[in-house]
């Protein structure tokens, strides 16, 4: 291989390297996303704290039912977009491992090349 292969293939190794990373930070990125998403689901799951009693202004004016209501609103919303979170988490995941793998294959041609 003449010199000028060499350093072609040198930096399309180089260059396969940082496409890697970048993969390896949006799959980071999407998996952050889709924990945020989980995290928010999860509080919406803890009760908040009880009125004073039933006879409080907030029982008589319905408080609960419409808090009731607003969470499961607000989960039907958080779990459209963890579904959207985990298709991006995934496509990021196969994105990232054909980086790696052209990474990889690049790394062992040039290996082999110099040999």
């Amino acid at each position: 291989m003449s010199p000028e292969e060499m350093r072609r293939l040198t930096r399309l190794g180089q260059l396969a390297g940082l496409l890697r990373e970048a993969a390896l930070a949006d799959l980071a990125a999407a998996r952050a996303r889709r924990v945020r998403i989980e995290g928010a689901i999860a509080r919406l799951d803890t009760p908040p704290a009880q009125p004073e009693g039933a006879d409080s202004p907030a029982s008589r004016a319905g408080a609960a039912r419409r808090w009731h209501d607003w969470v499961r609103a607000r989960k039907t919303v958080l779990n459209a977009d963890l579904a959207r979170a985990r298709v991006g988490e995934e496509a990021a995941r196969t994105a990232a491992a054909k980086s790696q793998g052209r990474a990889e294959a690049l790394a062992r041609l040039a290996a082999r090349r110099r040999r």
